[in-house]
């Protein structure tokens, strides 16, 4: 499924910066743009199938964690768009990946707007703190309606991972 759709893919990791000293920047594992998916488990099956083939790990294992998280803890965060995340035993490092959806897609948002983009964080089970900061990064970015209707805009993968560093690193220079 994972490599079914148009898709850009891109394999890169959160990193170290020296100018933030101790803080990462985000930069996506994969970006799939313009894909077409109907509903919420397709959307998680393509999230889990792309962390699996990055890892080498369960793609049934993913797909498990995150819909478990769901039930706990929908990802809807609004304005079409969902951050879903897990953390996992499993995995070394953190992932993260980037989805824009064809046409929105029924995600349970807190809004209940239908959503367009998915923007994803997979993390070790250990990073407990770390996972919250980067959360907390990416829904700060995301509920900038700036931001979003740039983000929309934008189709290839150097312009997408340019739009996320340059704005988080005005974010973190703020904080």
């Amino acid at each position: 499924m994972f490599f079914d759709h148009k898709c850009i893919c891109v394999v890169v990791k959160f990193c170290g910066d020296d100018m933030l000293s101790h803080r990462e920047k985000l930069r996506f594992d994969f970006v799939l743009t313009d894909i077409d998916l109907a509903g919420k488990k397709q959307v998680l099956e393509t999230l889990a199938a792309g962390f699996a083939k990055i890892t080498g790990k369960s793609e049934e294992h993913f797909l498990q964690a995150f819909m478990e998280q769901e039930v706990t803890s929908p990802s809807g965060i609004g304005n079409g768009i969902a951050l879903p995340h897990i953390q996992i035993d499993d995995i070394d490092q953190p992932l993260s990946a980037l989805l824009k959806l064809k046409k929105p897609t029924d995600f349970k948002g807190i809004d209940d707007m239908p959503v367009d983009i998915i923007c994803c964080v997979a993390s070790p089970k250990a990073d407990g703190p770390h996972h919250l900061r980067r959360l907390s990064r990416l829904s700060r970015l995301l509920r900038d309606t700036d931001f979003c209707d740039n983000l929309r805009e934008l189709e290839d993968e150097e312009d997408l991972q340019s739009l996320f560093l340059d704005s988080q690193t005005q974010i973190l220079m703020a904080a």
